[in-house]
């Protein structure tokens, strides 16, 4: 069993009040979804958001449309704790919600190009060894891949902040940050074994960010764009 904690994304009134608003109001309506799995959405106007699944299934792919309409969300919480071992994404997905995938046992995943946004902890607590990012994300929120085993991981150019939390509890040796990076959030990469970062100039880190060696060097060099190392 996983360790519980608490995810500081909304608040705990917010998380609440959000999941009653789903209970009270989201339309279930079940869809076929093959190997004995049955998709619960919600359908409006824009498209259809997926809140959840029935079925024994571990391998879901999210489909691209039910009953016509494009699949443009995936709700807060709609496969947390699911066991799931494989999610493949459509590329019309456009958001995916706070903790959608949380506490599974994923061991990679796809981001697709059309997603735009990312919730808090959306894939926390999972076996993720590799994770390929191609969305036109802005901002990777806080704690969207932690506690996984990502050993390997390409941030986007598109990418500009980085929250608090969001790869810590990872495998992560070497980082690599594009120069469109602005700003790395409290432990963002705490609790892995990171003795490399390549960083753009002027990045602001919050405390944690980084191991306390590896901020120093970069804050006594003026934070200056280049590559800074630790030799153990």
């Amino acid at each position: 069993m996983k360790e519980s904690g608490v995810r500081f994304c909304t608040g705990l009134v917010f998380r609440v009040a959000v999941i009653g608003l789903l209970c009270a109001c989201t339309t279930v309506r079940p869809q076929a979804a093959g190997s004995g799995i049955t998709f619960q959405i919600q359908s409006d106007p824009e498209g259809i958001t997926i809140t959840g699944h029935t079925g024994t299934g571990n391998m879901i792919t999210i489909p691209a449309a039910i009953n016509g309409k494009k699949v443009r969300a995936i709700a807060a919480y709609a496969f947390i704790g699911k066991d799931l071992v494989s999610v493949t994404l459509p590329e019309t997905l456009a958001v995916i919600g706070e903790s959608a995938f949380e506490d599974n046992r994923l061991t990679s995943i796809v981001i697709p190009q059309s997603v735009i946004s990312i919730g808090c902890a959306a894939f926390s607590r999972n076996q993720i060894k590799s994770v390929r990012i191609n969305a036109r994300l802005q901002t990777i929120e806080p704690w969207v891949f932690a506690e996984n085993a990502i050993s390997e991981l390409i941030i986007p150019e598109t990418i500009i902040n980085i929250r608090g939390f969001a790869f810590a509890k990872n495998r992560l040796a070497a980082v690599v940050l594009p120069g469109s990076v602005t700003s790395v959030g409290p432990g963002a990469f705490e609790q892995n074994p990171v003795n490399s970062v390549s960083i753009g100039e002027n990045v602001t880190l919050a405390k944690g960010a980084f191991r306390p060696e590896l901020l120093s060097r970069y804050s006594t060099a003026g934070k200056k764009a280049g590559t800074y190392t630790l030799h153990e």
